[in-house]
């Protein structure tokens, strides 16, 4: 890792793990060259495909699952190729999460092997240090476990000890690791931006969208140090003008989440140009017929994404299995978070994309009932083909 000279790692040591992680990675392949990072994300997001295609199998284990629907879904979800060239770890971390995921199932459903939830930790862990709000996964994970233990009520105490390792390989690691290279790197805690900001940003209106980056936290990359001590008491105020103005609120919160979540293409086009062109190229692209056809597909594979979703969990909530439980609470964990923390499209497509097993569950009945309408159809023309030949065969 190179020296702090910039103040980078300073303002964020959240971004201490993803920056360690490159470097190695730079100094293995011996090469700075970030075309390295983009085929790191290519092999990440096809190593993501496959741990939850593993995950799908086990709902397929108790619900109607189409292996075939979820490869149309996660592969033709467009921002997930071309968000490969965005040098960060959202889907490095995301793909360790994945499997991470698709381990604490196995060890559930395998006879309770230790090595899985090791295993399962482990890739957690990796997740954690590259990208810190995927510890959610791991809240998740932890949740979903207590959950197995009430409902099998069996190996209580071993059962229980088994997550408290798990937090503890996920959790402890990644804080040494911060602590080791903060101090190595002379880092002044006092100079890195504070959690309030992230929590003002995200209650704060803002040029962008509500809850986006703004003025309102501006301060925080001037004199940090201040505005630690400042923001609380803005949060406060901010806080008692919301509960005073409830519908206010519920409009500020309702254009937050539509700004965020709504957005089919979640800012790859944006991402994918340079700084200095994006407000002359965005209107440009944004007028071809090409991007009109992709965002068009993008809208409705999104709305098919959550209205299967949706359909899943109600015709089936009277027998939700856990895993199914698990996925949900994961993306609720990704939903609640980012509806207190700062907004951007980018931050919330994993929680979209971890959906897609839960979804084609969803899918499959509907498909069914259309093939079973189409085998009626077909029916409908071959016998009135078939009435039509006969009455030509009548004598006039």
């Amino acid at each position: 890792m190179q020296s702090n000279k910039d103040g980078y790692i300073e303002q964020y040591p959240h971004q201490i793990g993803i920056s360690l992680f490159m470097s190695y990675l730079y100094q293995i392949f011996n090469t700075n060259d970030y075309m390295l990072i983009r085929i790191i994300n290519v092999i990440a997001n096809i190593s993501m495909i496959l741990a939850l295609y593993q995950i799908t199998k086990t709902l397929a284990q108790k619900y109607q699952v189409n292996p075939l629907i979820y490869f149309i879904l996660i592969t033709t979800f467009s921002p997930l190729i071309l968000l490969s060239t965005f040098v960060y770890g959202d889907y490095i971390g995301l793909a360790f999460a994945s499997w991470g995921i698709y381990f604490a199932i196995r060890y559930t459903q395998k006879g309770y092997k230790v090595y899985n939830i090791i295993t399962a930790a482990i890739f957690l862990l990796l997740a954690y240090i590259i990208k810190m709000n995927y510890i959610i996964m791991t809240i998740a994970t932890a949740i979903y476990l207590i959950l197995d233990i009430i409902q099998t009520k069996e190996r209580i105490a071993k059962k229980s000890i088994l997550i408290i390792i798990m937090l503890i390989i996920v959790i402890i690691p990644n804080t040494i690791l911060m602590k080791i290279y903060s101090q190595k790197l002379e880092c002044n805690e006092n100079k890195s931006i504070s959690f309030p900001t992230y929590l003002y940003m995200g209650m704060s209106e803002s040029y962008r969208a509500n809850g986006w980056y703004g003025h309102a936290i501006e301060q925080s990359w001037t004199d940090p140090e201040q505005a630690a001590k400042e923001y609380p008491h803005l949060i406060k105020e901010r806080l008692i003008q919301m509960l005073q103005s409830p519908f206010y609120t519920i409009g500020f919160y309702y254009q937050k989440t539509i700004s965020g979540w709504t957005d089919p293409m979640y800012a790859s086009i944006w991402y994918n140009l340079a700084p200095e062109v994006k407000d002359v190229k965005i209107p440009q692209i944004e007028n071809q017929l090409k991007y009109q056809i992709v965002n068009n597909y993008q809208k409705g594979l999104v709305l098919l994404i959550f209205l299967a979703s949706f359909i899943a969990l109600t015709k089936n909530r009277k027998n939700l299995s856990l895993e199914v439980i698990f996925l949900t609470t994961i993306f609720i964990g990704g939903f609640l978070f980012h509806t207190l923390w700062e907004m951007k499209t980018r931050y919330v497509l994993p929680f979209v994309i971890l959906l897609i097993p839960l979804a084609t569950i969803g899918i499959e009945p509907i498909v069914n009932k259309v093939g079973e309408k189409v085998e009626f159809l077909k029916e409908e023309i071959k016998q009135k083909r078939k009435r039509k030949a006969e009455i030509k065969k009548l004598p006039n």
